[in-house]
């Protein structure tokens, strides 16, 4: 008995450390996001949810949006329009309709993985 009791703790240890350490990381890339991505001003310009096939539960909520770039230089000539797009929680996706202008930070490598600042902080 005394060994069944060991290995559920130690499986139960093992779940919560797991756990612990998804939302650690988590933590650290969103800190990490704030700290060195790109933050805009963009325009929603579509709005998506996902839905399952045999349910009519919403599965995900995702946003695309229109950004310039952050440029410090002074430049006469056409600057090329960021497509981003980012998922996000039903909250958000409801609070805003396309047209409107949020607040976002993303990496210049990674365009389909921006997030709302407003969620982040």
């Amino acid at each position: 008995m005394d060994k069944n009791k060991r290995s559920i703790l130690v499986g139960v240890c093992f779940i919560v450390i797991a756990i612990a350490t998804v939302f650690l990381i988590d933590y650290f890339q969103t800190r990490n996001l704030l700290k060195n991505g790109i933050r805009t001003n963009a325009i929603i310009t579509g709005k998506y949810c996902e839905i399952k096939v045999n349910s009519e539960d919403t599965t995900g909520y995702s946003m695309r949006f229109e950004a310039l770039p952050d440029t410090n230089e002074n430049r006469s000539y056409f600057i090329p329009v960021v497509r981003l797009g980012a998922f996000v929680k039903k909250e958000a996706f409801y609070k805003y309709n396309a047209g409107a202008t949020v607040k976002v930070v993303y990496y210049n490598d990674d365009l389909e993985h921006a997030r709302l600042v407003e969620e982040i902080e």
